[in-house]
């Protein structure tokens, strides 16, 4: 019971100090659904039609605590 305790509020913890620092860099964006089947073409068209630069913001979140490292 004290891992998981401790596990969540590391994991609070990291939640808020990344809220804070994505606000610091955030960028006027429009963000579309492309997943499944809609990821290669819409790729493709982004980089097709890209002037100077792209931004790509991918992030996994995970928290186990009963998985060994």
């Amino acid at each position: 019971m004290i891992k998981i305790k401790r596990y969540l509020a590391i994991f609070m913890i990291a939640f808020v100090v990344l809220g804070i620092t994505t606000r610091a860099f955030c960028y006027k964006a429009e963000v579309t659904d492309i997943s499944g089947t809609k990821y290669f073409p819409a790729a493709k068209e982004m980089l097709s039609k890209a002037e100077e630069s792209i931004y790509l913001v991918m992030s996994i979140i995970e928290l186990s605590p009963y998985k060994e490292s």
